[in-house]
């Protein structure tokens, strides 16, 4: 068996993979990250991902051959931008971009593709007020305390807040 944890800025999720005798199971678990202690967010993932395969904790973590654990918190305070950037390399080559731009300018220069992804829920939907244009982040509700629909005292919209509003999530609070 095998856990797989990532700290986010409002999320902690995990993965286990069990491939056992009777063939591979996968379960996930979700939890608040809690930035005080980001031990207690990572445990209480794990716990959830445990119920989901209706085992107790401390069996699943007692069969754990591996436990890998990565954090997107330093990342994200590092970026200045939205998301990661990111590029695709395959067979040993990078992407090219086939028509780079910088802002609204070509480049006439061959450059790597490389694209910014990925926000987390907790990122702050916003009107930039000089392009009338609606931003995410890279402000952040984080997890404390939170998006609006955790009720915790977040009035800010994120993300996680157009998702419930969607019906993509049900509330979370």
């Amino acid at each position: 068996m095998r856990i797989g944890i990532d700290t986010g800025g409002t999320f902690t999720d995990a993965v286990v993979v069990d491939s056992g005798p009777g063939g591979a199971r996968l379960a996930m678990g979700k939890a608040l990250s809690t930035p005080g202690d980001l031990t207690a967010g990572a445990l209480a993932a794990v716990e959830a991902a445990a119920a989901e395969m209706d085992q107790p904790l401390a069996d699943l973590l007692g069969r754990a051959e591996s436990i890998g654990y990565a954090t997107t918190v330093g990342l994200n305070a590092l970026l200045t931008g939205t998301g990661a950037p990111i590029g695709l390399i395959t067979g040993g080559e990078p992407t090219m971009a086939t028509r780079p731009m910088i802002g609204r300018w070509a480049l006439a220069h061959p450059v790597v593709e490389v694209v910014s992804i990925g926000t987390g829920g907790g990122s702050l939907a916003w009107i930039d007020p000089v392009l009338g244009s609606l931003r995410v982040g890279p402000q952040s509700a984080g997890a404390q305390p939170g998006p609006a629909c955790y009720r915790r005292g977040g009035a800010a919209p994120t993300l996680t807040d157009a998702a419930v509003t969607l019906g993509y999530l049900s509330e979370l609070g």
